[in-house]
């Protein structure tokens, strides 16, 4: 009975959830993750259901703003901000960032992942030369690097291993002609997977380490898959007004 409940409910945070009126979730494989937030931006749900879809997350479902990892999108400079997409028939979306904009393809509310990723970056950026921040989930590794605090890199490749997703991160760099040595490199993922990246990428990159963070929640209370709580969380602070 015990196990059943578990693989219904991972995870379960309400606080006023009838005055939530901005949501955010991402949905992969059986599991759904689903935040509410007030009109002061104050969390007040946060659902990661199991093999059945919560109530309110079906509630939520039409309105909500979505993380997709599998969003289609490129990071492009200011100085492009005016340049025509040749090819790109389907309706664009862009969304500024520092330094350039994201360019998105396709309609609806889903956002990529590299967007609340490309956010924590940049402020963690502000106080190493060359930074990268990595987030590895479901075969697959977001690399959003800088270099003097100007981006490097904002993309999402296939990695089927550590190994892969070290020469993804380590890649550009390497075009730039920076140094593994001379680069600091955090790495985001589910706590499962979190040591053997920090061990493979520690033999080509001295200064690495776990991305530290927090979530609104009470002291040492988090929920399992935090790497995907946090970038939800951040994608609520990101702000979303296409550019003209």
């Amino acid at each position: 009975m015990l196990k059943f409940a578990l693989m219904q409910r991972f995870w379960d945070f309400r606080k006023n959830e009838g005055t939530a009126v901005q949501w955010f979730q991402y949905e992969h494989g059986q599991k759904k993750h689903v935040m509410g937030f007030d009109a002061d931006g104050e969390m007040v749900v946060h659902l990661i259901s199991g093999t059945a879809a919560d109530e309110t997350a079906e509630k939520s479902h039409k309105e909500a703003v979505t993380l997709n990892f599998d969003a289609a999108y490129t990071l492009v400079p200011d100085v492009f901000q005016d340049a025509d997409y040749p090819g790109l028939s389907e309706p664009m979306q862009k969304i500024p960032v520092e330094g350039g904009f994201v360019v998105m393809c396709g309609e609806g509310q889903s956002i990529p992942a590299a967007l609340p990723l490309f956010r924590l970056a940049f402020e963690a950026a502000k106080t190493t030369p060359h930074f990268a921040l990595v987030h590895v989930h479901a075969q697959q590794v977001t690399v959003a690097a800088f270099s003097e605090q100007k981006p490097l890199l904002l993309n999402t490749f296939p990695a089927g291993n550590e190994a892969e997703a070290l020469y993804f991160t380590l890649a550009p760099f390497k075009r730039a002609g920076i140094s593994s040595t001379d680069m600091v490199l955090s790495v985001l993922s589910d706590a499962t997977a979190l040591p053997g990246l920090l061990q493979q990428f520690g033999r080509f990159v001295p200064q690495v380490k776990p991305f530290q963070f927090s979530l609104p929640y009470p002291v040492d209370q988090y929920p399992p898959h935090a790497d995907i709580s946090l970038l939800l969380f951040t994608l609520s602070q990101c702000g979303l007004p296409a550019a003209p």
